[in-house]
C-alpha cells in the first residue's frame, strides 16, 4: 500500500487541496450543528459541534480511500467512529476530514485536514494539510524529515518558542486541582495559551518551532495519529504523562480514545513531564 500511496501522492494532494478549496468557499455560510442533546451554547462550550462542511469532506475522502485503497479499512472521526477494523488488518487509514471545527466555523484559519496510514499500529504515512494557510506537510517512516507539498524537506527546529498549548479539557483537569493561570505557568517554566485554535494548527506551530509543548486530555485517534509521525521525525514525539510514547494500537478500537498525551521536545520530555506532574493530583495522572 506504500509503494502504490508514494507513487500516487500527487492524487492524494490533490484532493486534499480540492476538499480545502471546498472549505474555504463555504466557511463564510456553514452553520453550527450539534452532537450531543445539549444545547447549541452547551455543546459549543463542551467543542461538542460539527457542520455539513466536516460530512461532505468527510464522504468525500472515504469515497477516494475506497477508490484507491477499496481493501483497507478507514477510521475516521464522523460516519465510522463507533467501528473498527478488523484484528487482521495489516493497514488502516486515518482521517480527521476537519480538524479544529470551532476555529473554521468562527472564521479562524485554525484548522486542517490530516490523513494517516498505520500498520498494525504504528504510523508509516502522514500528512496535514491547512487550507487557510495554503500548507501542507507530509511524513514517511521510512524517510528522514517532513517535506512540504512541493516535496521539499522543511527545516527542523533547532529550538522552540518558550510557550505551550493545553487543550481546553486539559486546562480544565489542571483548574480542577485550584491552580490559577499564573501558577500553571510559574510551574510549567513557560507561557501558557489558555485556548488552542486546534490541536493540528498547534502542531503545525511545533513543526516551525514556534511553539514548545500541546498538552491534550481525551484526544482522538484521528486528531493526533497522522501528526504523530511527522512530530516524531523532528524530535517531538508524542507521549503519555509518564512519558511513553503513545500506543496507537489501543486507540483502534472505540473509543479511540487516549486519556492525555503530551508532544514537547525529546530532550525536554523528562524535567517538563516532571513539572507537570507536580501540579497534577496522583489521580488525574493515572
Amino acid at each position: 500500500m506504500i509503494k502504490k500511496l508514494r507513487n500516487r501522492l500527487d492524487l492524494l494532494f490533490q484532493t486534499l487541496q480540492e476538499l480545502g478549496s471546498y472549505q474555504l468557499d463555504r466557511q463564510s455560510e456553514v452553520l453550527a450543528q450539534v452532537k450531543t442533546d445539549d444545547s447549541m451554547e452547551d455543546a459549543w462550550a463542551a467543542n461538542e459541534v460539527f457542520s455539513e462542511v466536516d460530512l461532505h469532506t468527510e464522504r468525500r475522502l472515504l469515497a477516494f480511500c475506497k477508490k484507491e485503497y477499496g481493501e483497507y479499512p478507514v477510521i475516521s472521526e464522523e460516519f465510522n467512529a463507533q467501528s473498527q477494523p478488523p484484528p487482521d488488518a495489516e493497514y488502516t487509514i486515518v482521517i480527521d476530514p476537519l480538524d479544529g471545527t470551532k476555529p473554521y466555523l468562527e472564521g479562524s484559519v485554525g484548522f486542517g485536514i490530516s490523513f494517516g496510514v498505520m500498520q498494525r499500529g504504528c504510523f508509516l504515512f502522514g500528512a496535514n494539510f491547512y487550507p487557510a494557510l495554503d500548507t501542507l506537510y507530509y511524513a514517511f517512516a521510512d524517510s528522514d524529515g517532513v517535506f512540504d507539498q512541493n516535496h521539499r524537506q522543511i527545516p527542523a527546529p533547532t529550538q522552540w518558542a518558550s510557550e505551550c498549548y493545553l487543550s481546553l479539557g486539559f486546562y480544565d483537569l489542571l483548574r480542577e486541582e485550584h491552580r490559577t493561570p499564573e501558577r500553571i505557568q510559574a510551574a510549567l517554566g513557560v507561557q501558557v495559551g489558555k485556548y488552542p485554535r486546534s490541536a493540528i494548527y498547534i502542531f503545525k506551530r511545533i513543526l516551525e518551532g514556534g511553539t514548545f509543548a500541546y498538552m491534550s486530555r481525551g484526544a482522538f485517534l484521528w486528531d493526533i495519529g497522522p501528526s504523530s509521525l511527522l512530530l516524531e521525525k523532528i524530535g517531538c514525539p508524542l507521549l503519555d504523562l509518564h512519558g511513553e510514547k503513545v500506543n496507537f494500537q489501543e486507540l483502534t478500537t472505540p473509543p479511540f480514545r487516549h486519556p492525555a498525551v503530551v508532544a514537547l521536545p525529546r530532550g525536554e520530555s523528562a524535567s517538563f513531564l516532571t513539572r507537570l506532574q507536580s501540579i497534577l493530583a496522583p489521580a488525574s495522572c493515572s
